[in-house]
Parts: C-alpha cells; sequence; structure tokens
C-alpha cells in the first residue's frame, strides 16, 4: 500500500495533524484537519507534491468527529465527489446541522455542572467554542461503518476497528501490509496522552473504554501506527504500556488527594491535578479527573454522593482494593467491554465454548442474537440464561455458545452480531425506499 503522510501544521489541539494519503487504483484520504487557510493550503500542497489533487480524491475516512480530523470533510466531498465514512456514534456529530461543537452544546453543560465546574468558567468555555467554529466547514454526507466492516476501496482493504475513549465513535483503520497496520487517529499519541473524558462527554466510562481501546490495539499485534498527530509509532506497544502506566500513577494521585482532602467533586480533584483551568482546558482536564474518580468508583475504591447542587463528590472506601489491583485486573480472562450502554462480561471462555454475561438485556435481545448464532456456520449450541442467579451467582442474562473444533466461539458471535445489523440495516433502507400510500392499512408497500 503506497501511503503518505501529510503534515497539516496547526497547535491549536494535540500538536500538528496528520492526514494520509493512499494512493492506489483508489485514492483515499484519512483525516481532512481543520476547515482553515492553512491547513487547507498543506494539504492541497501535500497532495500536489504526490500528483495527485482535491479533485482525484475517492474516499475519505474519519478516525473521529473533532474539527482536526473532519473539520473540512464536507467541502472535500463537494470538491472532490468522494465517499465520506465514519462510525455512526461520531457521524451524529459531524453531519449536524447546527455544527458538531454547537450540537454538544447540551451534553457539555449537563457534564460540566455535575463536575463542579464553576458558572463563570464554564461561560467561558462557550465563548471559547463559538470562537473555533470556523474550523468545521458545511457537513458532509456520511457513509457508516462498524466494528468489523471491511472497507474494500478498489484494491485497499481496510478493517475498521472500534476505539472508544477519546470520542465515543472513534475508529481505526487496519490493514496488511508486512503484518498488521492501523492509522488509530487520536487513540495512540506519541507526545501525549489523548484526553478523556472531556474530549467526547458522551462516552460511557471513559476510562474503561479507553484501556480497552489500548489492548484491542495490543491484541491485533499491530507493528506500525499511523496516529493523528506528529511522528507515527514504530513501536506502538512500548507507547501503549506507557500510557497504561501513566494513567495507573494517575489515578494513584487521584486517591491520595482523595485520602488526604476528601471529599472533592471532579474540578477540585482536576485544579489539583492541572494548575489553573481555562477555555478548552476547563472542559479537558475536568473529564479527565471524572475519567479517572469514575474508574476508582467501578473499581470500589471511591464512593460518590450528590450536593444540593447536583454536583458529584468522591469519598475513599475505608476498606477498598488497591489501584494496582483494579488496573491489573483487566489483563485477567475476565474482561468487560463498555460500548454503547451495553456492558459485556466474558464469564468463561475455551476453544470451544464461550459463556457471556450480557447487561441489563431482555428476552426480545436475547431471543435474536440466538437465533443469529443458530444461523452462523461452525455453530452446535447456542442458549441464554435470564434468571442465572438461581444457578452461579450471576444476576445479569448470561448466553452461552458451544462451537465446532475449528470455529473459536468469539468469532461466531461476532459474525452472528454483523448478520443482526445487516437484517437491520436491509430492513432500515426498504422502509427509507418504501412508497407509503394513505391509508396504509391492507396496502402492499412498494418501493418508491
Amino acid at each position: 500500500m503506497d501511503w503518505t503522510r501529510i503534515d497539516l501544521g496547526g497547535e491549536l489541539f494535540e500538536g500538528p495533524t496528520n492526514s494520509y494519503l493512499i494512493q492506489g487504483d483508489s485514492t483515499v484520504l484519512i483525516d481532512t484537519g481543520v476547515a482553515s487557510e492553512d491547513s487547507i493550503a498543506a494539504l492541497e500542497v501535500g497532495l500536489a507534491e504526490n500528483h495527485t489533487s482535491v479533485n482525484e480524491i475517492d474516499a475519505i475516512l474519519l478516525t473521529h468527529w473533532h474539527p482536526d480530523h473532519a473539520g473540512y470533510a464536507g467541502v472535500l466531498q463537494r470538491r472532490a465527489g468522494a465517499s465520506v465514512y465514519a462510525h455512526p456514534r461520531d457521524a451524529r456529530r459531524v453531519t449536524a446541522t447546527e455544527g458538531p461543537l454547537a450540537a454538544g452544546r447540551s451534553d457539555r453543560r449537563q457534564a460540566l455542572r455535575k463536575w463542579g465546574v464553576p458558572a463563570e468558567v464554564r461561560m467561558g468555555l462557550e465563548s471559547f467554542f463559538e470562537d473555533f467554529s470556523f474550523t468545521f466547514g458545511p457537513p458532509p454526507e456520511i457513509e457508516s461503518v462498524t466494528h468489523g466492516t471491511v472497507l474494500s476501496l478498489g484494491t485497499l482493504d481496510f478493517e475498521v476497528v472500534h476505539l472508544p475513549g477519546h470520542t465515543a465513535g472513534h475508529v481505526g483503520y487496519f490493514f496488511e501490509e508486512n503484518g498488521t497496520n492501523a492509522f488509530v487517529g487520536d487513540t495512540l499519541l506519541g507526545e501525549y496522552t489523548p484526553n478523556i473524558g472531556g474530549a467526547d462527554v458522551r462516552v460511557e466510562k471513559p476510562l474503561d473504554n479507553y484501556l480497552q481501546s489500548l489492548e484491542t490495539i495490543a491484541h491485533s499485534g499491530v507493528q506500525q501506527a499511523l496516529v493523528g498527530h506528529r511522528e507515527i509509532l514504530e513501536d506502538p506497544i512500548q507507547r501503549i504500556e506507557s500510557i497504561q502506566t501513566h494513567h495507573r500513577n494517575r489515578s494513584e494521585r487521584v486517591v491520595s488527594m482523595i485520602e488526604s482532602d476528601g471529599p472533592l467533586d471532579c474540578w477540585s480533584v482536576a485544579k489539583r491535578l492541572f494548575g489553573d483551568l481555562r477555555g478548552i482546558h476547563a472542559l479537558h482536564g475536568t473529564g479527565e479527573a471524572f475519567a479517572h474518580l469514575q474508574h476508582l468508583e467501578t473499581g470500589g475504591i471511591l464512593r460518590s454522593d450528590i450536593t444540593a447542587e447536583r454536583t458529584y463528590r468522591y469519598h475513599h472506601e475505608s476498606k477498598s482494593p488497591t489501584v494496582d489491583s483494579i488496573f491489573e485486573q483487566r489483563n485477567t480472562e475476565t474482561m468487560w467491554c463498555y460500548i454503547y450502554n451495553m456492558e459485556l462480561r466474558v464469564i468463561e471462555k475455551t476453544d470451544e465454548e464461550l459463556r457471556i454475561e450480557i447487561a441489563g438485556e431482555d428476552h426480545t435481545f436475547m431471543n435474536v442474537i440466538k437465533g443469529a448464532l443458530l444461523e452462523t456456520d461452525g455453530v452446535v449450541a447456542a442458549t441464554y440464561d435470564m434468571n442465572p442467579e438461581q444457578s452461579g451467582g450471576q444476576v445479569e442474562p448470561i448466553l452461552s455458545i458451544q462451537t465446532d473444533s475449528n470455529v473459536d466461539p468469539l468469532d461466531a458471535l461476532g459474525d452472528a452480531s454483523r448478520s443482526v445489523q445487516i437484517t437491520v440495516n436491509d430492513f432500515t433502507s426498504a422502509f427509507e425506499a418504501a412508497h407509503w400510500p394513505t391509508p396504509i392499512t391492507g396496502e402492499m408497500i412498494r418501493p418508491r
């Protein structure tokens, strides 16, 4: 694969932004940069140096919704007629008619109040976002891609891997060339650790999600990480280990603060971690503090209460696990995966059998996934138990899968989930294409 890193410059975010040009029988661009004159000029120079131009771009692959990665996508699409791809969680932000930053205003305000950020700081943050609305051009039309999708663009194949944490719909585009390589956006950065918690307040359990995404990259065996800012990473596994250690150490600092000065809200912890926080740093710093506080509460080290002002405060539990123990727990066979609002926990896994807890789901969903599994090649049996507390102490539904010796049950579950998604997508397409007579009762529904 013939790819080139184009340095778009800019110091507004995590340092100079990268766009990647891939050339073959299709011309593909990974991320676009902001819709500013300097960034646009840098992109066009980079394209010209590689003997191509905007008009030659066939496809644009967005790693996430932030303006330094997606801000120019709409204009490029109009100029080139290119297809634009993104995960649906982030596509909603990029395509928002009022602009992505304005679309997130309500979520931000709610989070900032909950975190205890003072009113004058919140007002300053909204002024900051208004000043930077120029970073987005008009919205593009987006084709959604989800985890496991293989994008075939001419002879170029990219596997889409969902990497939530920095944003809710952050993805990487993985490809094979002398081993596994990946365009990972801002999930990995060489000089900074990507912000979590504040960079997208929609993310459920941001630190848990982010740590899981790091493990996803590590387990893929990726040899080269083509990152969103600055130089590419030739040893991504070493960088992943460094970031994991960084977050473990930060969690230790947070626990020490709560022990000595608690109870504290997110804003108070953020100021102790980062000092004076204004503008975008008020959001990112306080969000980062929240991510760690929530992770520690989930691990049983802290507990929270809510003040009369609806602000969350955190207390230290007198008898609690250690920080090391809750980080090391992620390396055991019992894994938690927090994606959207669904929690999955692998309870038991062998080469041919899998028992997985699916928190909060009902008979309808469990029947759908069971039916899809029974139609999946290599699946011998699929059952679910809605009341497992009677036989094992669990309180959430458990799905059990048995496969042939040559089929991994996790792979079978992935195939089944994708078949469900395809069926839903087909129904949605048929619904949207249908002609709806008035009245519709008893009428055959046909495409327009």
